[in-house]
C-alpha cells in the first residue's frame, strides 16, 4: 500500500462499522484524517478514541444535498 503519511483523507460515515474501522486504519498510517457522520455524539466519541481533534470532525448527512 502506498504511504498515507501526511495525506488528507475524508472518511464519510465514520461513526461506526466500516467507516470507524477505516478511520482507525488510516489514522494509524499517519494521515490527516477528517471525519463526517450524522450523529455528533458518536462522531465526537470516535474522534476522541482515535485522538483526532474536534476541528477535523463535521456533523453532516451526505444524503441531504442542502447540507453538503
Amino acid at each position: 500500500m502506498e504511504s498515507l503519511q501526511n495525506k488528507n483523507v475524508l472518511i464519510v460515515g465514520a461513526t461506526g462499522g466500516i467507516g470507524e474501522e477505516t478511520a482507525r486504519l488510516i489514522n494509524n498510517n499517519k494521515a490527516h484524517v477528517f471525519l463526517t457522520g450524522r450523529d455528533s455524539n458518536k462522531l465526537q466519541a470516535v474522534a476522541s478514541k482515535l485522538s483526532i481533534s474536534s476541528e477535523r470532525t463535521f456533523q453532516l448527512d451526505i444524503t441531504d444535498a442542502t447540507a453538503v
